[in-house]
């Protein structure tokens, strides 16, 4: 089965982590909240703390001010539609919340921008 382009963003941005910060990827933790389930699936899910608007990933290491970051990852060249917008805005909810109780978030477009984000949140500990 072919990989979805935010997959292989996400992949590629883990294994430059792995190879340029391996003290940080090492509490690299991948939420899986994408993907179909029944319904019985998806309640039983939600039940065992699936999070609809959860970030892609969920790095469990302190920087600066901030516990741990979360990091949606986007595809190269993704677009806010009318058809995402919703889903968007219940992810960007997700990040302020986080935000408020002490977590680094960002919405990554691309490789470059998951780069550009872990180095701003890495930053953030010297």
């Amino acid at each position: 089965m072919a990989l979805k382009p935010e997959q292989t963003v996400q992949i590629n941005f883990v294994n430059w982590l792995k190879h340029n910060y391996p003290e940080v990827s090492c509490h690299v933790i991948m939420i899986g909240n994408e993907g179909k389930r029944s319904v019985q699936g998806h309640q039983t899910a939600k039940r065992m703390g699936l999070h609809k608007f959860a970030s892609d990933l969920f790095i469990a290491y302190p920087s600066g001010e901030f516990h741990g970051a979360f990091i949606e990852v986007k595809k190269e060249g993704w677009k806010l539609l009318p058809s995402n917008e919703e889903h968007t805005q219940g992810q960007l909810d997700f990040l302020e919340r986080m935000l408020k109780t002490g977590y680094f978030g960002k919405v990554c477009i691309g490789l470059e921008s998951c780069k550009s984000a872990i180095e701003e949140y890495i930053a953030l500990k010297q």
